[in-house]
């Protein structure tokens, strides 16, 4: 976990939250039918940024890629970079990821390390704010998914209908309902 100030019980619960998340709605939910391989091999790394600056957010984003790529697959194949602080605008967290894999892009990377967004207000374009779909990609805090392009490519390969995974886990939102959605999601948020 990447601390950025001397006060480690917020970047300890925001850990324990972002990982809570993990388990109960990505995994538990089956949003994500590639997740529970880094829990139980336990190579899911959560990083904790607690610095408020754009520019330095996106600099502790960038170590914690460079963290993911010097690592080997068994120890770190994937990285969750959580911020407590920065990116609480939507909008914002959208330009920094924007800006991110520009510089993943530059520094080579593409092809090797795909980014995911998540973020507490996340919305898909074209849909209302209020859509429990918007949810799969909702967590408690601003974060960026940092994951090897060759396991991804090796989990989709294994899938037998990985273009169906984002209906499918809308539809299952939806399903369930607002009331319990939002039970469940409480447990992570503020």
């Amino acid at each position: 976990m990447t601390k950025t100030n001397e006060d480690s019980t917020e970047a300890e619960q925001a850990e324990r939250k972002m990982r809570a998340w993990v388990e109960d709605a990505v995994v538990g939910l089956d949003l994500c039918p590639f997740a529970s391989r880094p829990l139980e091999e336990e190579t899911l790394r959560i990083a904790v940024v607690e610095v408020w600056d754009f520019e330095r957010a996106v600099r502790h984003s960038l170590d914690e890629l460079e963290t993911l790529v010097e690592a080997e697959p068994d120890e770190i194949s994937t990285s969750l970079v959580a911020f407590t602080e920065a990116f609480a605008d939507f909008e914002t967290f959208l330009d920094a990821a924007a800006v991110v894999r520009e510089l993943v892009e530059e520094a080579g990377l593409e092809g090797v390390v795909q980014v995911a967004t998540f973020h507490p207000d996340y919305r898909f374009a074209d849909t209302h704010p209020d859509d429990l779909g918007n949810y799969t990609n909702r967590a408690p805090y601003p974060a960026l998914h940092f994951l090897r392009e060759e396991e991804v490519t090796e989990a989709v390969d294994s899938h037998p209908d990985p273009e169906g995974i984002p209906e499918r886990n809308i539809e299952r939102l939806r399903s369930m309902g607002r009331a319990e959605i939002e039970s469940i999601w409480s447990d992570w948020s503020d």
